[in-house]
């Protein structure tokens, strides 16, 4: 029994077809990198918030971007930098959460509960501990201000996405400067990052002239010189110290080092985007001898291998794309799909609930229902499609349930 490629293909496109814009996270700007039906901005709430709904919203943002970049040096040494700042904001006693995203979009984000995400693509744009200090500063600063970010129920949520005012992010900036000096670092680091953004928008709007950008350009202007006055007014005789630059050096060494697989590797996916599969293909693999054993890339090798229908080899890449970071349930979605194309039902089913119990979804639901169908368990595959039916019902996956269910039934 061959299944028809539509529904999943569909799902494809939705949500690997990912393409990353490599803009500023500190402009106050970013361009959405995820193809999603119901990407929102993110509301603001009180930090006083039900501790199982934060940690339901942690998980679900971590998996909806891209899951966790396993570097435990650099994992450390970020919580012992986070862990210093702490003492000197208003908040001493803080509990934050540091995780790292496996997403080349320079972005952050700070949840209720303290949890603070920080994209591989932002860490790997720094260059010593105190733009790192200053970053996390800044985080703090929405923290400590209720500038408090959460998921509404049902939603996707991208973190470049984050709904914050102008005077929002210049308060957090202010507090970050603050905490930087009580830290004893140099405050014009502040304004380091934010150079470097201004650099990469004036780039981008050499060859693209949007009112967006030229808004993102002027808000990154904005930002730039409320943080030279602010420290012109309250710090004018701080110097401050750049300690903490042979620690930053090892931290960073093997994120650093894959910087350039990462560059290929996106120019790989602008590739597929534009429907040059074979080219993509190809950089992937360049990607790849650039920076071994990166489970982004080897997904994104796989998943071009299963745009391509070619399996064999997407099942090699998405198998140890698994092996190096199996709590991200895409790569289990797409290895099942390979299983199920290839009419093994049992290990599909394997890999169809161990994504779906990291981040259930409709596409989920239905993957399970029809490999609960191929291997003859009715009940259960009729459980899953009324499931997707109630979420999804006018939606395709919905309209393929209700057909599936109504054969069942006859």
């Amino acid at each position: 029994m061959k299944y028809d490629l539509r529904p999943f293909r569909a799902l494809l496109i939705q949500s690997f077809f990912l393409i990353y814009f490599y803009v500023g996270l500190l402009a106050g700007c970013t361009i959405n990198p995820i193809d999603s039906r119901s990407d929102q901005a993110l509301s603001a709430t009180s930090v006083k918030t039900d501790g199982m709904r934060d940690r339901s919203d942690y998980l679900q943002i971590i998996q909806e971007n891209g899951g966790i970049y396993r570097d435990r040096n650099l994992t450390e040494y970020i919580n012992a930098v986070g862990e210093r700042l702490a003492r000197v904001t208003q908040h001493p006693r803080l509990q934050a959460h540091f995780t790292l995203i496996d997403n080349s979009t320079p972005s952050a984000a700070v949840l209720p509960g303290g949890y603070i995400l920080l994209t591989r693509g932002l860490l790997a744009s720094l260059s010593r501990e105190s733009e790192l200090v200053y970053l996390l500063g800044h985080e703090f600063g929405h923290l400590n201000a209720g500038h408090i970010l959460s998921a509404p129920a049902g939603t996707t949520v991208n973190i470049s996405d984050k709904g914050y005012s102008l005077e929002q992010e210049i308060e957090a900036d202010h507090l970050a400067i603050d905490y930087m000096v009580r830290a004893d670092y140099a405050p014009l680091a502040a304004l380091l990052p934010l150079d470097v953004s201004l650099q990469r928008l004036n780039l981008k709007m050499t060859s693209d002239s949007s009112a967006w950008l030229l808004s993102c350009f002027q808000i990154s202007v904005k930002r730039l010189l409320e943080n030279q006055q602010y420290i012109n007014e309250n710090y004018p005789l701080v110097v401050g110290g750049d300690q903490g630059n042979d620690d930053f050096i090892l931290a960073f060494e093997s994120l650093q080092g894959a910087e350039n697989g990462y560059i290929t590797y996106n120019q790989g996916r602008q590739m597929e985007h534009e429907g040059q599969i074979a080219e993509a293909i190809s950089a992937y693999h360049q990607a790849l001898l650039e920076a071994p054993n990166e489970p982004v890339i080897l997904m994104g090798l796989g998943m071009a291998y299963l745009r391509n229908e070619d399996l064999i080899p997407a099942r090699r890449y998405l198998l140890k794309a698994i092996n190096l970071q199996g709590d991200y349930y895409q790569s289990h979605l797409a290895l099942g799909y390979v299983y199920q194309q290839k009419q093994q039902y049992e290990k599909a089913l394997v890999q169809f609930e161990a994504g779906y119990k990291l981040f259930p979804t409709q596409e989920g639901q239905y993957l399970l229902a029809e490999t609960r169908e191929a291997l003859g368990d009715k009940e259960g595959a009729r459980k899953l499609y009324k499931a997707v039916i109630q979420t999804d019902a006018l939606g395709k996956l919905g309209r393929n349930a209700a057909e599936r269910l109504k054969a069942l039934e006859e």
